[in-house]
Formats: C-alpha cells, structure tokens, sequence
C-alpha cells in the first residue's frame, strides 16, 4: 500500500489550481472551494463545510459499499 505522502505525490501532478496540502505527512486536504473541504488520513476520510464536520467515512463504510 502506497503511504499518504505518496499518494499526495501522485494526486499533487494533476492539481493545477494548487487545491492540494500535506499536512504531517499522514493527512492530505483537498480544498474543494472557499468553505468546504476534503480530509483524508489513513483510515478515515471527512468533509467538511464552514469548519464543521458533515459526514466522514471509515475503511468498513468502504468494504460494505463494495459489496454492492
């Protein structure tokens, strides 16, 4: 499995509008625009808009999705 900062490498070649950030090597954000965001860690990935947490997902929401 690829680490976040090389995931952040990866993502970071196609981000033109410098929306990406590393932060502590572990969590990368995505700025999708002035309020709202993207976070994704190891194993957990939360959105949030004005600040505030909106919904999140764990690796099991994932598995269970895939069932499907």
């Amino acid at each position: 499995m690829k680490s976040m900062k090389e995931v952040y490498r990866s993502l970071k070649k196609h981000d033109h509008e410098n929306k990406l950030s590393l932060i502590n090597e572990n969590v990368i954000v995505l700025k999708v625009n002035d309020n709202s965001s993207i976070t994704a860690l190891d194993n957990y990935v939360r959105i949030e808009q004005n600040d505030k947490e909106i919904t999140h997902f764990h690796p099991d929401d994932f598995k269970e999705i895939y069932k499907y």
